[in-house]
């Protein structure tokens, strides 16, 4: 129960992190991923994906509701900085055994925005067997990388069963801003109690404000004038 609860709240502490990285990342190109790397460079590399794993005293704060330090944030920051050579290796990441590491290596791969990343991405948001932490950010990163191809495996997670999932999903489409999530968006406003958070997403595509009122947004979907 101690290991569950940790992990979820360091899936949330890594998402807060993809946020506060802000526009720190960069756009890179798609085709020279697998270039030569130079092997120091290839050994740093390896290093920062090691340091980006918590210490038992870290892991220890996090059940204290306290930040873990700011060592995991600043190798990430380096990895980001690095960019496109560092892609394989997170994508390698993403296989490791430790929970924290594949944490990471999503954020990172999330900020560096190689596009031959998302299918792996959307592999570790399908595996039920994966840890939810890693999954939350990853369909968080889709939002922010996907693209519109991603949408329709953005709205399928609107019914996953946890619904931590689910509200992920919801920020995610927001991300995106496809206007073809707008039905689903609809339709979740009254699905739970906590349906509201689909209305920031559907204002931010739309650029509507009905409220919860499903009906009204569902007149101006098809086109009618809402009174």
């Amino acid at each position: 129960m101690y290991k569950k609860i940790s992990w979820r709240f360091l899936g949330i502490f890594f998402i807060a992190m993809i946020v506060l990285l802000g526009n720190r990342g960069m756009v890179i190109a798609e085709n020279n991923v697998n270039a030569k790397i130079d092997p120091v460079l290839k050994e740093k590399i390896k290093n920062l994906i090691k340091d980006l794993e918590p210490t038992k005293k870290e892991l220890a704060a996090i059940s204290s509701d306290k930040l873990i330090s700011s060592t995991r944030l600043t190798s990430l920051e380096k990895l980001i900085k690095i960019g496109e050579p560092a892609v394989p290796f997170l994508l390698d990441a993403l296989e490791d055994d430790k929970v924290a590491i594949r944490l990471s290596a999503v954020a990172a791969l999330g900020k560096i925005k190689n596009k031959l990343a998302v299918p792996k991405l959307i592999e570790v948001s399908n595996n039920v067997e994966e840890n939810l932490g890693v999954r939350m950010n990853a369909i968080i990163v889709l939002g922010s990388m996907g693209g519109k191809k991603v949408t329709p495996i953005l709205v399928k997670k609107l019914n996953e069963e946890d619904k931590t999932l689910q509200m992920c999903a919801v920020t995610a489409l927001g991300e995106l801003g496809d206007e073809s999530a707008v039905p689903a968006l609809i339709e979740f406003l009254d699905k739970h109690p906590y349906g509201g958070l689909a209305l920031g997403p559907l204002h931010k595509i739309t650029g509507q404000s009905f409220g919860r009122d499903k009906n009204k947004w569902k007149q101006w979907w098809r086109g009618e004038v809402v009174p």
